[in-house]
């Protein structure tokens, strides 16, 4: 999210302006600037390197959920556009991002996952399990969730 963010805010300024990027996301900042090599945001780095030839930037990390106002405003606006999204490709269906359960039912969603012993792991940014019964079992236990609140919705 914190790339794209930063290529559309590019997109909107004008040849040889001067711009102030203020990011929480220090991979964004590194990405951005060339100081790491990536395989996964490939495409969007190599776009922003290419606004970045016609613009002079500076950068700046702020620390999340610290009280800055502009951060905390661009992240509810990341999470409004992130769920908007999803909600147009999935009608609402649960999903997870970062450990946190998204979507109509979520609440719902995440005490399933959490009934069958599955734990957040910030390491791996995944729910996980010892035991691949519980993760089964949870899973099917939300579809069967999902399905059912969409019959109800559907007819």
């Amino acid at each position: 999210m914190e790339l794209r963010a930063i290529l559309e805010a590019l997109r909107e300024v004008e040849d040889g302006a001067e711009v102030l990027i203020r990011s929480d996301s220090e991979y964004a900042i590194n990405q951005s600037q060339g100081n790491h090599k990536t395989h996964t945001n490939e495409g969007l780095v190599e776009a922003i390197h290419s606004e970045l030839e016609r613009l002079t930037v500076e950068w700046k990390k702020v620390e999340a959920h610290s009280g800055d106002t502009d951060n905390e405003r661009a992240d509810n606006l990341a999470k409004e556009e992130m769920m908007r999204v999803h909600n147009e490709i999935t009608e609402g269906e649960p999903f997870v991002v970062g450990g946190v359960v998204y979507g109509d039912g979520a609440e719902e969603t995440k005490a399933t996952l959490k009934a069958h012993g599955l734990k957040w792991d910030g390491g791996k940014m995944a729910w996980v399990t010892w035991d691949r019964n519980d993760w089964e079992e949870a899973v099917e236990e939300v579809d069967a969730k999902v399905e059912s609140e969409n019959k109800a919705v559907c007819g």
